[in-house]
């Protein structure tokens, strides 16, 4: 059966939306994170707080950019009706301890979410699938904020942090635009179910040593990437540096993998500075 939504019709907010509305609040309460002016062909509520940024992200500090999912939701039904409610559901925001770590070492965040689907004002009350358009609209956005926002300024190292889907803007930021790699520092992406994302170029042969010299790729234990057949190679260098986590779910491994990713990013921002 196809998921049916409210038996009558009425004007709600889709919880996608307000969870962003109430991590935008949050990340500016306890970091003084706020919205960066992005130009749009539309109008939506998925669009609201959509980027934030710490007020150095122009400052020539190390930069850490995020393209992460939206949070895990997990709830426990009631017994009897199997309707979830509020009190007894949960919100999995692994992302928010990557922020408060940059912000405690004066690294500069820029923070992006991107939402699997776009509210439209007149589908408040059904089933929706995930908008076919996101990848793409991650990857504009990666584009637009790497030109206005990030290339004109002088971080000191620039570190991308992909989680799930969203981690395709940046990939396909890396493959369409020669300049970006040689200005970053190194990669992170964090991979459930979703599959890994090849960084390769027809145009620039070192593209794919690059990524695999200079990135973090933790995949859960789980993923179809490790049914790999006896005898046959690994994943080529062109799919990073991969991980094969012990963990299932992305806040589970953003989780487990933080010290290390955390230790990594320090490292890296040490040894160039040290170089220069």
């Amino acid at each position: 059966m196809y998921p049916k939504g409210p038996p009558e019709r009425f004007w709600g907010n889709r919880v996608h939306d307000i969870i962003r509305q109430y991590q935008a609040k949050q990340l500016y309460d306890e970091y003084k994170l706020t919205s960066l002016f992005i130009y749009r062909n539309s109008i939506s509520k998925s669009f609201e707080n959509q980027v934030l940024a710490s007020r150095n992200y122009d400052w020539q500090v190390p930069l850490l950019v995020i393209f992460h999912d939206p949070p895990e939701l997990m709830g426990i039904p009631h017994p009897l009706t199997n309707k979830l409610e509020a009190h007894n559901c949960w919100m999995a925001d692994g992302v928010k301890d990557y922020i408060e770590w940059a912000m405690n070492r004066n690294i500069a965040v820029i923070d992006v979410n991107i939402p699997k689907h776009i509210t439209r004002s007149n589908t408040a009350d059904r089933y929706e699938d995930e908008d076919r358009s996101k990848e793409k609209m991650a990857s504009e956005l990666a584009v637009y904020l790497w030109e206005n926002y990030i290339e004109p300024n002088e971080a000191s190292h620039v570190f991308f942090l992909g989680v799930g889907d969203a981690f395709g803007g940046l990939a396909d930021l890396l493959i369409e635009k020669e300049r970006v790699y040689p200005r970053v520092s190194g990669v992170i992406s964090f991979v459930a179910e979703n599959v890994v994302r090849a960084v390769s170029s027809h145009t620039n042969i070192w593209l794919s040593k690059w990524y695999k010299d200079n990135s973090l790729i933790y995949v859960s234990h789980h993923h179809g990437v490790f049914n790999i057949p006896e005898g046959s190679k690994r994943p080529s260098k062109r799919y990073g540096r991969i991980l094969r986590s012990p963990k299932k779910t992305l806040n589970e491994m953003l989780l487990a993998h933080m010290d290390d990713v955390t230790k990594w990013i320090e490292e890296r921002i040490q040894g160039e500075t040290e170089e220069e």
